[in-house]
């Protein structure tokens, strides 16, 4: 027994001698050039910008400091004199060939105002790591977050937020059943590929994305829902959202992990807020081309009206018209208003000369301008004939004894044609183009109308 109690207290002293030699109190020397960050603008040591280094040798309970409460003030780098390397030697006290992790972690200011901007593109990562030796060391010079150059391709977390709350108000959007995504350059551009966002209870929407490119490099992305009842399959923000009107919403890629702003879908902050709503417009000037008051590609239309905020401009906004019909011209353009204000607009042809202006009565009821109610959505205007007339005129016929007499508003291009059937089989009537009466004989039945180009 005696025995092996010795054993058992000589194998005791063995694991405490076994546990005292594993362990290591070294000193440890750690560097980063920060000259790429103060290019960047990410850095600057004359506005008190400062650089330390945390990691799992000065934690408490598991966690890293992080502030100055937490003694982050011990481990602040010092500039290497003549150079922009930054270093500081600090005590080490993990077992040895542990792993200790480690971030380097800038200060703007110096003030540990809650600003603190951490390395998220470190290779390999998420942390920089060494095995810990036995004896002290001197890490090799790294580059704040491993970006070498301003051109280096990065990969950098980018958290997106949009606020769907109006959206929620004005009945677009179902909070509890629809499916918020944010979609741009970095993940596909499409509602398929899409990052699928999470709701923070109060109807702001979030998600973090690894955005691949060279820091300064542009990103275009769009908001988009994907509703409950799958019609339509996926409902995208307007195009205008972007900064001076471009198409898509834009953010130039940082080098360091970053937020971008709180959005409200589509720019609407609340129910009457100022929109900005793609609309297309679409006029048929074939009446008065067949009459000779306009020609197709000379002549030009436009739109002018309320569009962006009462620019009645009668050249500022263009139509063009199409191969297929060459009457129908159409554009569409932004309009800026509150949801469901009215907007009012006319046509004009060749900037207000020779046909001009429509008339002062072609509004709903007879008011003087066209009007359309601002939507929540990109959308298009029905098609309308210039002048709201759609037809050539009325055509009289009397008939006395077989001979028939026709009379009608004569146009350069209105022509009359007839036939038997009005299923069809309309033929033109010779000699009848840029006429406007008609005396034939009738056989039989007869059914006469006015067409144009």
């Amino acid at each position: 027994m005696k025995t092996s109690a010795k054993k058992c207290g000589l194998w005791s002293v063995i694991f405490a001698l076994s546990a005292i030699t594993a362990a290591a109190s070294i000193q440890v020397t750690y560097n980063v050039d920060m000259s790429v960050q103060e290019q960047l603008g990410n850095f600057n040591p004359n506005n008190g910008d400062t650089v330390f280094v945390s990691g799992s040798f000065a934690e408490t309970n598991g966690v890293w400091l992080q502030t100055a409460t937490d003694g982050s003030t011990n481990y602040i780098l010092t500039v290497v004199p003549g150079t922009t390397n930054y270093t500081g030697t600090f005590t080490v006290t993990n077992d040895v060939g542990t792993y200790e992790d480690h971030q380097f972690v800038i200060n703007p200011g110096g003030n540990f105002s809650g600003t603190l901007i951490w390395e998220p593109n470190v290779i390999g990562g998420p942390n920089r790591y060494f095995p810990v030796p036995a004896v002290s060391t001197n890490l090799p010079v790294v580059f704040f977050n491993d970006v070498s150059n301003v051109n280096q391709l990065v990969t950098i977390p980018v958290t997106f937020s949009v606020d769907m709350s109006v959206q929620s108000a004005l009945g677009n959007f179902d909070e509890a059943n629809d499916i918020v995504e944010v979609s741009g350059d970095f993940n596909g551009f499409t509602a398929a590929s899409g990052t699928v966002m999470t709701d923070n209870g109060f109807n702001v929407w979030s998600a973090t994305c690894n955005v691949n490119n060279t820091v300064g490099a542009t990103e275009n992305y769009k908001f988009l829902f994907l509703p409950y009842s799958g019609n339509p399959s996926s409902v995208w923000e307007v195009d205008g959202l972007g900064p001076g009107g471009a198409v898509n919403r834009q953010f130039v890629l940082p080098s360091i992990a970053t937020n971008i702003p709180v959005a409200y879908f589509n720019n609407i902050s609340n129910v009457n807020s100022l929109v900005h709503i793609p609309v297309s417009f679409q006029v048929n000037l074939a009446v008065q081309d067949a009459k000779g008051t306009f020609t197709p590609g000379s002549d030009t239309v436009t739109v002018a009206g309320d569009i962006s905020l009462n620019n009645w401009s009668a050249t500022s906004y263009p139509l063009t018209n199409s191969v297929g019909n060459p009457d129908l011209y159409a554009g569409t353009y932004t309009v800026t208003n509150t949801i469901g204000s009215t907007t009012t607009y006319k046509f004009v042809v060749d900037g207000g000369s020779g046909l001009g202006w429509e008339a002062n009565n072609v509004g709903p009821g007879g008011a003087q301008n066209r009007q359309l109610l601002v939507p929540q959505s990109a959308t298009n205007l029905p098609m309308v004939y210039w002048n709201n007339i759609g037809d050539l005129g009325n055509l009289s016929l009397s008939n006395n004894a077989g001979t028939a007499a026709l009379k009608w508003t004569a146009g350069t291009r209105v022509r009359l044609q007839s036939s038997t059937n009005l299923a069809g089989g309309w033929q033109d009537v010779p000699n009848t183009q840029g006429s406007n009466s008609l005396s034939t004989n009738i056989i039989g039945q007869r059914f006469f109308r006015l067409t144009g180009p």
